[in-house]
């Protein structure tokens, strides 16, 4: 399991519903996101996740559908960015990473998902999205 980097002792914490994967636009320095919920596959097939954020950030999958985190094999690690990029901008050409590989996932089913983000300074985000074969 990776850390993006835990420095929350000054942190606000603040609960509510994503209507979107994503955080708002720049919404200020020093300050981190955590996104929990559930991807429900639209069909059986193979799916590859993408992530941009500034400045770093991690996505986790879980490994069994219908269960959370710490449910029968928890999560993987899909994505980890250790780096910033544009809002968005999922296919930087910087040497880093920015999709998972394809994971096969069953129609209809639950799949525990879960972002985590941290913003040092100017320009913050976090978004994810997900490509069908």
């Amino acid at each position: 399991m990776n850390t993006v980097w835990d420095e929350t002792k000054n942190f606000t914490k603040v609960e509510s519903i994503a209507t979107t994967f994503t955080s708002p636009y720049m919404e200020g320095d020093y300050l981190g996101n955590v996104h929990k919920g559930w991807f429900v596959a639209p069909a059986t097939t193979k799916y590859r996740f993408y992530m941009a954020c500034d400045d770093n950030c991690l996505l986790r999958l879980g490994k069994t559908p219908g269960l959370g985190p710490e449910g029968y094999n928890n999560t993987e690690d899909i994505i980890s960015i250790y780096s910033w990029t544009d809002r968005r901008h999922y296919f930087k050409q910087d040497g880093i990473k920015r999709h998972s590989e394809w994971i096969a996932l069953e129609e209809g089913q639950h799949y525990y998902i879960e972002s985590h983000h941290v913003e040092g300074g100017g320009g913050d985000h976090v978004s994810v999205a997900v490509e069908i074969e």
